[in-house]
């Protein structure tokens, strides 16, 4: 026999490739999915105890860190204009139930210092603790 008979036996003992995937899909498809880090931050219109309108802010935009000035979120403390939504609106119409000016800023507790040098005037804090 010579050196190609031998590769081609080695190769019947193996199963075609496209089984070999077929047989690992239900492997990988068990697997948890990614999961975001941080969830977005979601600006609610309430009337009364009924939410009319939303907006969703990606976390990653308004996150800030002490690192660099250019670690920080693009919109970290800066004035942004936001247009709120109407929920469950699924008409192909544009529309908007509200525009916000808003500056927003998200860090931990014990960046407040630096959360002051952001503000102006009065201002509102919300804050939700998660414990696990």
């Amino acid at each position: 026999m010579g050196v190609s008979d031998k590769r081609g036996d080695a190769q019947s003992d193996q199963p075609p490739l496209s089984l070999s995937l077929s047989l690992s899909l239900p492997f990988v498809s068990g697997l948890p999915q990614p999961q975001n880090g941080l969830p977005d931050v979601i600006v609610w219109m309430l009337v009364g105890e009924k939410r009319v309108a939303s907006v969703r802010i990606k976390a990653h935009t308004v996150l800030y860190t002490r690192t660099s000035s250019f670690s920080s979120g693009q919109f970290c403390g800066r004035l942004q204009t936001v247009f709120l939504k109407y929920p469950m609106d699924k008409s192909s119409e544009k529309r908007s139930a509200a525009q916000l000016r808003l500056r927003v800023w998200m860090g931990l507790a014990t960046d407040e210092t630096e959360f002051e040098k952001f503000t102006e005037g009065k201002f509102f804090v919300a804050a939700e603790r998660v414990s696990l």
